[in-house]
């Protein structure tokens, strides 16, 4: 499956995955079916004969069957609440027409009817309890009737979209009977595949002008024709290049295809399908393998060199690993919602991808899979890296090796003019893997490779399971040599085609043929998180010699390799042994050098790539050159890189502000960033602005922040105040780890900040005749702010987050003695959630609850809603902090806290409820209405004490647009 995402969990291991497999055995299926396809219902009614020996030394009481259909039945499957954790809530809002299910079921075994029963959990599986317990060595034939409704192509595999019709994971089938027993388990969008070896001999009826690519050789001489025939002529077969779906023949056809030694059959056919026939001989036997392209006429173009991809694809898989064993593959094209492309043997379904090289990719990867998942049939359920990863290390490879130097990483992803600007065309392919592995590596978000399938996010699918393996292997590839690594694969292929090899195996096939003690790949790198970082200490050349010193900062004791060049030439490149966590060496390398580099090619999974430098002249030689650049970039590890932008900014009182920001911000995160943005006010000729420090380690981070910006504050004549606040803050927030498959999270903040603000203010003294009085001087103002959270995701999104802020100002100014220590500490909750009222479309909404206590301020708490002129803790950015009646800016409202339109304010207790519908065909406009209750407090004359206390009510109610959600 190719599924690359570009968002450390407990491990999940397979009882076999790392123990020594002494008494492997596995069980063989072989399946006689016949099945017609009714496309004006979309369904499938058939039978199947299964011939199932048991070469277990186990005799077997009973069967498990895989039911797949029935995954789409309701939102209840594995596979429903599977889609939901990741996102996907399509199915719990599917029509009946979109769902599917198999029914009709009447098992027998050996012709006499068995009992059988559905799972309590699952209802894609089934139990059949033998009569007489299946001795070793004896085979039996299970047999039944089948019917299967369609699904929804939008659902995932299995599936039509209108009469195109992608046929997978459709039949009865045993589950898998090894050493560690039954593996009985639900259908899932990740890890779908372990099934039983054996043989295929499928009939299918469905109307004559349907195309079909499928598993297995075609038998039927007539259809042999009939695709031939469509290969030679131009267009698709209705003579011109139309994509819509011509009329169903009413003349049926029955076509047969059969295979040995594969563990899965699908099929896909479609009436509008354009044919492509070559060929391509492998290179160890010379044999020659028919290769098949069908699509839709929309992309002929795009499809133009599909036998070219499939063709070298065959060839390269086959150089590496060994000779492709059947005679024919074939690629289609097809609508399917789970990746861009998805594997079966023989047979690949192809999404839409974009672009000439993405179509090659995901073909490339497809096909591959015959290898990695058809002929190397390993436990994906639990252990996918040796299906998705080990693939995606030949895919990178394939690509490294047809085209050389002339692919970049991004090469099709990005418009060409893009790339140039960018500068991209510096960056080799390979590095795809590298940058990939690092969004989830740097922000601590990673997970093993060896790794329960349903137990990663669905960004750590792609980029753990995909990318950090594929790294991992190319890593492994270049420590140990192409020849050596290679002749050790072909050794695992021969040793382990047409069966179910374990982690373990493919360590003793690796370390047999090698030689080699590979515990810090299987160990280290396969089954945990554990990063690795080799680092340049230092570099120093006298005379001829070149020293370097060289520590392991990591936490693998993994190989290494450095390279020392001359003048851009290299003149010395060499892999060492392991060095352990902590240990650092001293190398001579016996040349002269003016450069030395630690994995200059990218192959290795280094975290931290800018210690890998060091030029052998100069005091700064391990400081790499300052590189100045507009915008931002991807993260240059052989650079020293400060971007630059212009900023314009607007407030009310500082008006326009123009000034510049200086960042280091890359992809993918750094472990420490920062951003500056000074700026010029033309209206109050002062310097502001923002800035920020950031610190990350582990699942913790720290910041440091300040801004500085002018506020304005006028009531009705009664005052008038300018004021510069300048607000610093040191933020720590530590995310907690997330049980595996889990939607729970939470996370921790604590912020300590000081406020400083430089005043001015004018009073009109509200007696007769007014007398202006003006106050001038700063204030010290505290704050601390601790706020736990907690957030479960799914049909409903809840988060909870209690929280306590305290706050204390000191106003310096002795005329205003009246107020001059005052503290404030809220206590607050707040719930929010979230759910669909319809497919696509959601209702928000959130109570929130505030306790204010040990209070003694004129100038009480929002409690409705954090504006501009309530925000007393200065933790957010506004257009306008005063009280400028009537217009627009004041008006605006954060969207958390009561998140109400009211600037009523308490000194006692808060509470609000408020709800956001989003309005259909315009999800950035939302529908609220919201009410609160608080004790209000007249703080403009607290000598009027308790009498002036009141409860006060609000309802709000209007539209809002969500600029940010």
């Amino acid at each position: 499956m190719n599924h690359y995402t570009l968002l450390l969990a407990l491990m999940f291991f397979s009882s076999t995955a790392f123990s020594q497999n002494q008494s492997y055995f596995q069980q063989e299926v072989n399946y006689t079916i016949n099945v017609a396809l009714n496309d004006e219902a979309h369904e499938l009614s058939g039978d199947i004969e299964m011939e199932y020996t048991n070469h277990s030394p186990d005799a077997l009481a009973e069967i498990y069957m895989h039911l797949w259909p029935n995954a789409y039945k309701n939102a209840k499957t594995a596979l429903a609440k599977q889609q939901l954790r990741l996102g996907n809530k399509f199915m719990f809002y599917a029509l009946e027409k979109e769902l599917g299910y198999i029914d009709q079921l009447h098992f027998k075994v050996n012709g006499a009817e068995v009992v059988w029963e559905y799972d309590s959990e699952h209802i894609d599986i089934a139990k059949l309890t033998l009569k007489t317990p299946l001795e070793s060595g004896q085979t039996i034939v299970i047999s039944t009737p089948f019917h299967v409704k369609i699904p929804s192509g939008k659902i995932s595999r299995l599936g039509h979209v209108d009469q195109s019709y992608q046929i997978t994971q459709w039949y009865p089938k045993p589950a898998v009977y090894d050493q560690d027993g039954w593996h009985a388990m639900p259908y899932l969008n990740m890890g779908e595949f372990y099934s039983e070896y054996g043989s295929f001999d499928v009939s299918i009826t469905l109307p004559s002008n349907y195309v079909v690519g499928a598993t297995g050789d075609l038998q039927t001489d007539s259809e042999v024709a009939f695709l031939d025939e469509l290969a030679a002529k131009e267009g698709n077969q209705n003579g011109d290049n139309s994509n819509a779906y011509p009329a169903s023949s009413e003349k049926m056809k029955t076509i047969r295809f059969t295979q040995k030694r594969v563990h899965d059959f699908a099929w896909f056919a479609d009436k509008r399908y354009v044919v492509r026939k070559g060929e391509v001989s492998l290179p160890d036997s010379q044999r020659k393998v028919t290769t098949w392209a069908m699509f839709t006429p929309e992309n002929s173009e795009e499809w133009s060199r599909a036998i070219e991809y499939i063709n070298d694809g065959v060839y390269y898989y086959s150089l590496w690993n060994g000779d492709y064993p059947y005679e024919q593959v074939t690629a289609v094209d097809g609508t399917i919602s789970a990746g861009g492309g998805m594997e079966y043997p023989n047979v690949t379904v192809i999404g839409n991808a974009g672009s000439d090289l993405g179509l090659e990719t995901v073909i490339v990867h497809e096909v591959g899979h015959n290898w990695f998942y058809g002929i190397l049939g390993s436990d994906e359920r639990n252990n996918a890296w040796m299906d998705e990863g080990l693939n995606s290390f030949n895919e990178t490879r394939y690509f490294r090796t047809k085209y050389q130097d002339s692919l970049h990483f991004l090469e099709g992803m990005l418009p060409e003019r893009l790339v140039k600007l960018m500068d991209l065309e510096r960056f080799p392919y390979q590095t795809i893997d590298s940058y990939t592995y690092l969004i989830s590596a740097r922000n601590n978000e990673d997970q093993p490779m060896q790794c329960h399938s349903n137990a990663y996010t669905n960004t750590n699918y792609g980029t753990i399971v995909y990318k950090k393996t594929a790294l991992a292997m190319s890593y492994l590839m270049q420590s140990l040599g192409e020849e050596a690594f290679d002749q050790a694969m072909r050794n695992y292929y021969e040793t382990w085609k047409f069966k179910h090899p374990s982690p373990y195996d493919l360590r003793q096939s690796l370390e047999q043929s090698t030689g080699k003690d590979l515990s810090w790949f299987f160990e280290d790198v396969v089954p945990s998180t554990k990063q690795t970082d080799y680092a340049i200490r230092n570099a120093s050349l006298k005379g001829k010699q070149t020293t370097v010193q060289v520590k392991n900062r990591g936490e693998v004791p993994a190989p290494f390799q450095v390279v020392a060049y001359k003048d851009s030439m290299v003149v010395f490149d060499q892999w060492y042994e392991a060095l352990e966590p902590g240990n650092r060496t001293k190398l001579e390398l016996g040349v002269s050098s003016d450069r030395v580099e630690i994995d200059p090619n990218w192959e290795s999974l280094d975290v931290r790539r800018q210690n890998n430098n060091y030029r052998t002249d100069g005091i700064l030689g391990g400081i790499e050159p300052l590189k100045l650049k507009f915008l931002t970039d991807i993260e240059d590890p052989s650079k020293t890189q400060l971007f630059w932008a212009p900023v314009l900014a607007f407030n009310v009182v500082d008006r326009f502000m123009f000034g510049l920001n200086l960042h280091n911000a890359t992809i993918p995160l750094k472990k420490f960033e920062f951003s500056l943005t000074p700026m010029y006010s033309a209206e109050t000729k002062r310097i502001v602005g923002v800035g920020r420090l950031s610190y990350y380690e582990g699942k913790s981070a720290f910041h440091l922040q300040t801004r500085r910006f002018t506020q304005y504050s006028s009531n009705g004549g009664i005052f008038d105040q300018e004021l510069i606040y300048t607000r610093t803050g040191f933020t720590f927030e530590h995310q907690f780890n997330r049980r595996p498959g889990s939607n729970l999270s939470s996370e921790l903040e604590v912020e300590l900040a000081h406020i400083y603000t430089d005043y001015s203010e004018t009073r009109n003294q509200p007696v007769e005749p007014s007398t202006p009085v003006t106050f001038r001087g700063f204030q010290h103002n505290g704050q601390s702010n601790i706020r736990y959270s907690i957030e479960k995701t799914g049909l409903v999104r809840h988060r909870a987050l209690i929280g306590l802020r305290s706050y204390f100002r000191d106003i310096t100014d002795p005329d205003f003695s009246l107020f001059d220590k005052q503290t404030r500490n809220l206590a607050e909750f707040t719930y929010q959630g979230k759910t669909a009222y319809m497919r696509g479309h959601d209702i928000h909404w959130r109570a929130y609850a505030g306790k204010t206590f040990d209070v003694y301020s004129p100038y009480s708490i929002s409690a409705f809603g954090w504006q501009g002129a309530t925000d007393f803790t200065y933790d957010y950015l506004f257009f306008d902090r005063g009280w400028s009646n009537g217009d627009f800016f004041p008006r605006m409202v954060r969207g958390d806290q009561g998140a109400l339109f009211n600037g009523l304010r308490s000194n006692h207790f808060m509470t609000t409820f408020r709800a956001d519908m989003e309005l259909p065909k315009v999800k950035f406009i939302s529908l609220f209405a919201g009410i609160g209750l608080t004790k209000n407090y007249n703080f403009f004359y607290p000598a009027l004490e308790e009498r002036e206390f009141f409860i006060e009510g609000d309802f709000s109610a209007g539209f809002i647009v969500n600029i940010v959600r």
